[in-house]
């Protein structure tokens, strides 16, 4: 199941990064305003010796749905989808953490 799968990427992961438009990861597990985040990822194509079938049909399945709904979406929204990004999986932490409305890429 993918929750237990989850769990075993979990060893995998690296704390979450900020990602400049140039590139650069200027803070590593930090936010702009200096705070511990503690959300940690790992992309799934870094998983390979990681066995996650379950986790790999909802992965098919979403870039299916992404890939239906990007003409259709951009058309409305005025853009043009070329591409879709690398999937990843995230553990963001519990007990009344905060984590500011963010996109990923």
């Amino acid at each position: 199941d993918v929750c237990a799968e989850g769990a075993r990427a979990y060893p995998h992961m690296r704390p979450g990064e900020l990602v400049g438009g140039d590139g650069t990861r200027p803070n590593s597990g930090e936010s702009p305003s200096g705070i511990s985040r503690g959300d940690r990822f790992v992309y799934f194509n870094e998983l390979d010796s990681v066995p996650m079938p379950a986790t790999a049909t909802v992965v098919a399945a979403v870039a299916v749905v992404a890939g239906a709904l990007s003409r259709p979406l951009g058309s409305r929204a005025g853009l043009h989808l070329m591409s879709r990004t690398h999937s990843l999986l995230a553990c963001f932490p519990g007990g009344g953490a905060q984590y500011g409305a963010h996109f990923d890429r």
